[in-house]
């Protein structure tokens, strides 16, 4: 959708580059001419950004803007800020229209939550990305005390920074009193035992925060036990998700997730230690029981189809983007009947824009995120099974429980599949008893010789959910881009 006064837009940014000292650029030009301004990756420096700044506080329509990946200096996040302030310095034109800003990959330091801090006292902002930054300490401190005020901020992803103590010290604060925040994303960010005290005591009180993202986080089977115990006991929680899926817990918490599944509440969590042999709740490990991102991708594997295959296999419609009901049918081809919870949480993940749509390079962002992130997951398992090995003074070779946990993952998906071929191989053969033209639908075709064959490391269990049949995905058209020329395939955004 272009911007009503595009030219008035170019010419206010051509302008600032010019008094800034920094040469103009046409990308910047014609995303300037958006109401979602899309600057990801660009190499931007400081002046750059000071003059895309000043452009945009006269555009009036704009909702997003993505600088991820850009290398954001102190006086860039300065200027930043009093873009979405209401009282602003750069000019004395106001913005109050952006609703969404990603700034991922940043570099964004201590200092930089002190200046993001004085920008969230007054904002209309409802969607903030400060993921893969350097957000710690005191810096950490105050921009979390700061959301304590702010009523607009729903979606808030920290992962990846260091907030430790000091930052989740000032959750405990601010979620006490914020009502407005609906998903908070504190993946990977040296919560401890200590530090989950604080924010556990912020959201007992908190009676907005729908899902809250905890995986990657050094916690133990008491912390989980500690998050369960406490949802339990706090009647004003509106939590509905809880993500832990690298922790390993104990039956003690699966009984106790058990009564919160029965409030709408769901856990995903790790490995179980001791299960006894005889299962008296809980039935037969599932798909269910997984990420269902990580079933996705080692579907994938399994396959020997590259991503470009997965993506086509999953847009049905051909319209080189994945909906939420193409991605709905193809977790039911492989049973698993998902909440909508649940679903929404893994949709979100891969939608990285939030425009309700999934592309080619968010479906390749996933599956690097999900490699980095498994690698390093089992890597600290290695590292506990070492540790033990040298407390318990245990020799040998000694098969953990992670491991056999990979194994039961990979026969799951393998046995899915298989169920899902031999549905389908029933329905053409009825078909083709009946001489008809199979309602329509393509014959499946197996590609030659597919090169991708990710070594990809599942991740751990999550909470028990039951599965039953459903319809099939139609990897047939999936299966056919083996027969097409690099040409077309590069229409959907090249290969995987």
């Amino acid at each position: 959708m272009a911007f009503p006064e595009e030219d008035d837009i170019v010419s206010i940014y051509e302008r600032a580059c010019r008094m800034a000292g920094t040469t103009a650029s046409s990308r910047i030009s014609r995303e300037l001419t958006n109401n979602r301004v899309f600057l990801d990756s660009a190499g931007l420096n400081t002046q750059d950004i000071k003059a895309v700044c000043v452009a945009l506080l006269n555009h009036s329509t704009i909702s997003r803007l993505d600088l991820s990946g850009n290398e954001l200096s102190r006086q860039a996040v300065q200027y930043l800020c009093e873009l979405i302030e209401e009282n602003v310095f750069i000019t004395s034109l106001q913005n109050h229209n952006l609703r969404e800003l990603r700034l991922s990959y940043c570099d964004i330091d201590e200092e930089g939550g002190f200046i993001l801090s004085k920008a969230l006292e007054d904002t209309n902002l409802e969607v903030l990305d400060l993921s893969w930054n350097h957000l710690r300490q005191k810096g950490a401190t105050a921009f979390c005390m700061a959301l304590a005020d702010n009523d607009s901020i729903r979606e808030l992803d920290l992962s990846w920074n260091g907030l430790g103590r000091e930052g989740c010290a000032g959750l405990e604060a601010s979620l006490a009193k914020n009502r407005y925040l609906v998903q908070l994303n504190l993946e990977c960010n040296r919560i401890g035992s200590v530090s989950l005290g604080h924010l556990l005591k912020g959201v007992e009180k908190n009676s907005g925060l729908e899902t809250l993202i905890l995986s990657t986080n050094p916690l133990s089977t008491d912390d989980a036990k500690l998050i369960a115990s406490v949802l339990k006991s706090a009647p004003k929680s509106a939590i509905k998700v809880v993500d832990i899926f690298d922790v390993t817990v104990d039956d003690d918490f699966v009984a106790m997730q058990e009564e919160l599944e029965e409030r709408g509440i769901s856990i995903y969590y790790g490995n179980i230690l001791h299960r006894p042999k005889k299962e008296i709740k809980a039935g037969p490990r599932t798909l269910g029981s997984f990420d269902p991102i990580l079933v996705l991708f080692e579907y994938m594997k399994q396959q020997n189809l590259r991503l470009i295959d997965l993506f086509r296999s999953l847009d049905v419609n051909r319209d080189n983007a994945i909906s939420r009901e193409e991605l709905r049918n193809g977790f039911m081809s492989l049973n698993m009947h998902l909440p909508e919870g649940v679903f929404s949480a893994a949709f979100n993940k891969l939608d990285l824009n939030s425009n309700n749509l999934i592309d080619i390079d968010e479906l390749k962002n996933a599956h690097r995120r999900v490699i980095r992130q498994t690698a390093l997951m089992m890597l600290r398992s290695q590292r506990q099974e070492q540790q033990k090995d040298q407390d318990m003074g245990a020799g040998g070779d000694r098969r953990s429980d992670r491991v056999d946990l990979l194994h039961e993952f990979q026969k799951l998906v393998k046995e899915a599949t298989a169920k899902r071929k031999t549905v389908k191989l029933k329905d053409e053969s009825d078909d083709d008893a009946s001489g008809g033209d199979h309602g329509g639908r393509k014959l499946p075709i197996r590609p030659g010789a597919i090169r991708r064959n990710s070594s990809l490391l599942p991740g751990s269990a999550r909470n028990r959910r039951p599965s039953s049949g459903a319809a099939l995905i139609n990897i047939n058209q999936g299966q056919q881009v083996g027969n097409q020329s690099e040409g077309q395939r590069s229409q959907v955004g090249g290969q995987g």
